[in-house]
């Protein structure tokens, strides 16, 4: 019972970080840049949240640093807004 298990995992079974089938999420500076080539511009904001507005009126406020990780609810409002000020 008090016998110890100890098993040996091949290094080819374990996932590597570099395989081609897992996607990043892009980083909160590839979604501000983004909005930049689609015309928004930054109207400033408090802390790390920024606020941009398109010309035609179209606003978007994007939260976090900008090395963070992108949330999903962040890159489909981003896309839905270019997709808009066209």
């Amino acid at each position: 019972m008090g016998e110890q298990l100890h098993i040996r995992v091949s290094r080819n079974l374990i996932p590597k970080a570099n395989n081609s089938n897992i996607k990043m999420p892009p980083k909160i500076k590839e979604l501000v840049r983004d909005l930049e080539m689609a015309g928004f511009i930054n109207r400033g904001g408090k802390g790390s949240h920024r606020n941009y507005e398109h010309p035609n009126g179209s606003r978007i406020t994007i939260s976090g640093q900008l090395s963070d990780d992108a949330k999903l609810y962040q890159i489909r409002e981003t896309k839905k807004k270019i997709v808009e000020s066209k």
